[in-house]
């Protein structure tokens, strides 16, 4: 498997997107119309569209890649899955790391 840190070139298939959502709770700022925002990696696998929350120091890297898996359509389909992978990998040892230190 790759890794993330070392896959600063890989090529990853999708669209970086902001979601904007409430969260329920009445005296939170979103309440009043300030929606909270998550970026996400949107794609296409298995004929569904799936999502991936990415971390704030992940978006700049993420932003290259979709740009760079245009440059070479169609052969890189395994390339991609590949980093898509190593992000998730990556991602979820962010969010074990920060749930340890709580």
């Amino acid at each position: 498997m790759v890794s993330w840190e070392e896959g600063q070139g890989l090529v990853l298939r999708g669209s970086l997107t902001v979601l904007r959502r409430r969260c329920g709770n009445a005296g939170c700022h979103c309440a009043r119309g300030e929606l909270h925002e998550t970026p996400v990696l949107s794609y296409k696998q298995g004929g569904k569209t799936k999502m991936l929350s990415l971390t704030a120091g992940d978006v700049a890297a993420v932003r290259a890649a979709p740009d760079r898996a245009g440059e070479a359509p169609g052969a890189l389909e395994a390339q991609a899955e590949a980093a898509r992978e190593a992000l998730r990998a990556h991602l979820e040892a962010a969010r074990a790391a920060a749930k340890a230190a709580r």
